[in-house]
């Protein structure tokens, strides 16, 4: 329900699947979805630093304890665990709503930045310093015809590397800890 969801994006569900969610303790019922990602304009890039501190209070949040050692460094993983211990009892939404209200302060409808911010694990990945879809091509996919970013080799690359190639078969897994099945 709306009032246990607390991510910054919109999730599109299947009403017809459930999934059990086994990388997070805080959680809220859903089924088989697609994330549809927000993009805001704006001028200032403290907005990046300032959502992205959030969005990792807001994960650590909600993750369960082995999620969030990682064991690239015995220090981080302290560190994490420490906020992690402090934050446990703080709601997720408390850091929904704080990205959402700086999101907002700092959005400008034609700012020199448009970007994923307050949702996103890659930072200044996700930014752009023009706008990718002020020029847009129709391209062919199965019968229909869809608007795409003219540089969308780019920004496909940007985020997938070599996407046309499929990854080596080490790499080939299912990254989501869930369970999805049908409901009756």
């Amino acid at each position: 329900s709306s009032d246990k969801y607390y991510n910054n994006f919109i999730k599109v569900i299947d009403s017809k699947t459930k999934i059990e969610d086994e990388r997070n303790y805080k959680t809220y019922d859903s089924g088989i979805f697609i994330d549809i990602f927000p993009m805001d304009f704006f001028d200032d890039l403290s907005l990046v630093e300032k959502t992205y501190k959030l969005e990792s209070f807001k994960l650590l949040s909600f993750s369960k304890k082995e999620n969030i050692q990682y064991g690239d460094s015995k220090l981080k993983d302290f560190i994490r665990l420490f906020f992690w211990v402090m934050l446990k009892p703080v709601s997720p939404r408390f850091f929904a709503k704080k990205i959402k209200k700086a999101v907002e302060s700092y959005s400008k409808e034609n700012g020199k930045y448009l970007g994923l911010v307050g949702c996103s694990k890659w930072k200044y990945d996700d930014v752009f310093d023009y706008n990718p879809f002020e020029e847009l091509i129709e391209l062919d996919f199965e019968d229909c015809k869809f608007f795409a970013p003219k540089n969308y080799d780019e920004i496909l690359r940007k985020y997938y590397g070599d996407y046309m190639e499929f990854p080596p078969v080490e790499k080939r897994v299912y990254p989501h800890e869930i369970k999805a099945y049908y409901v009756d």
